[in-house]
């Protein structure tokens, strides 16, 4: 299956940055450590599509740090760990309702959904 859903988490040092969707669905309730994510563009690679989510959704500039790996969870999504480069975190009230730093030792215990749990065994 070909790749059409990027995932960025952010992380800080002992901290990673979980969100809550604005329209959330199903699978995107409540708080995730799924800090941006959306569709690879066409002539877009996933490096690219990270990059550019982060900064239409967070309106920050990350540095991708690593590949976490891929989840099947509906749609094939590809999960990369960054960090912040530059900005002040300021979503994007049409896609993210709020954000907040969460100790990487907490995350289990903040997380609420199946896809959030898949993401946070990859960390």
């Amino acid at each position: 299956m070909i790749p059409k859903i990027v995932v960025m988490v952010l992380r800080d040092d002992d901290r990673i940055l979980f969100g809550k969707r604005a329209r959330a669905e199903g699978h995107l309730k409540g708080w995730a450590p799924l800090s941006t994510g959306g569709h690879i563009e066409k002539q877009e690679t996933p490096d690219e599509a990270v990059v550019r989510e982060a900064k239409e959704e967070l309106g920050v500039d990350v540095e991708i740090t690593r590949f976490l790996g891929q989840i099947e969870h509906g749609e094939h999504l590809l999960i990369f760990e960054c960090k912040l480069l530059r900005g002040e975190l300021k979503p994007d009230p049409r896609e993210i309702q709020a954000v907040r730093w969460v100790p990487i030792r907490q995350a289990n215990k903040f997380s609420c959904n199946a896809l959030s749990n898949k993401v946070l065994s990859l960390l």
